[in-house]
């Protein structure tokens, strides 16, 4: 389920952190982009967009918060992703930062 949501500015667009962890060691990470809640609406709003970031090299692990990264050359923009060990020795508390291939 989603671990952490951002707004992402000026769109106002919402950018969710979703794992799923499945017995013994498989892990599901992925971002989601989702549109603004509509309150006249019923029913979530399907994703706009949607990485599995196991599949473009992040370590499958315990993902579980983000905020917006430092501005990166080009003024490009960035995201920093933390995970957390929770005291497992098979588990590693770490950073990441993940930048968009274009705007």
């Amino acid at each position: 389920g989603f671990t952490e949501l951002l707004v992402v500015q000026p769109s106002g667009q919402l950018l969710g952190l979703l794992r799923r962890f499945r017995f013994p060691n498989q892990w599901q990470i992925r971002l989601a982009l989702y549109p603004m809640p509509d309150p006249s609406q019923a029913r979530p709003a399907a994703p706009l967009a949607h990485w599995d970031l196991v599949a473009i090299g992040l370590e499958p692990d315990n993902w579980e918060g983000m905020t917006a990264g430092p501005a990166l050359a080009a003024g490009r923009s960035s995201l920093v992703l933390v995970s957390d060990d929770n005291l497992n020795p098979l588990q590693a508390n770490r950073l990441a930062i993940l930048s968009p291939r274009c705007p």
